[in-house]
């Protein structure tokens, strides 16, 4: 094997992020990459996710700018985690109801999520953590 085919061989062998991190530190300049490459890889930007959570921004601005009333929204979040919890619970307890549960509501969930508990629980949690503790302007800020 000549010195070539063993530089190329090598190169091979380093991951993506120590290629990129070597590329970025200025150590290595950047391979070409063709179009057959980009196409194999797949682009999650996570869509459904994104809106839902900017539909709670704009949820939560309408509460501050309308002087709504947070313990009707504390009940209306307490209620949705009575129900959430114990779905996510038979979720990961039941294949069945597994199958079920996402083909509902997969699209919005990670999958990082879908072996774990489902995030909006913790964010259920923080959000009537800050409606709680905190000035409604400052829970505003801190949900949004």
């Amino acid at each position: 094997m000549d010195e070539q085919e063993y530089e190329s061989d090598e190169k091979c062998d380093i991951s993506e992020a120590t290629e990129v991190e070597a590329v970025l530190n200025g150590a290595a300049s950047p391979r070409e990459v063709s179009e057959g490459d980009l196409a194999s890889k797949k682009i999650d930007w996570e869509i459904p996710r994104k809106l839902l959570h900017s539909s709670i921004g704009f949820g939560t601005v309408y509460l501050y700018m309308a002087n709504g009333d947070v313990k009707t929204v504390m009940v209306l979040l307490w209620t949705a985690l009575a129900v959430i919890v114990p779905a996510d619970i038979l979720r990961l307890r039941s294949p069945g109801f597994e199958r079920i549960y996402e083909r509902c509501l997969g699209f919005l969930m990670r999958e990082s999520e879908k072996k774990t508990t489902n995030g909006v629980i913790w964010y259920i949690l923080g959000v009537n953590f800050v409606l709680t503790f905190y000035p409604l302007d400052v829970a505003t800020v801190a949900i949004l």
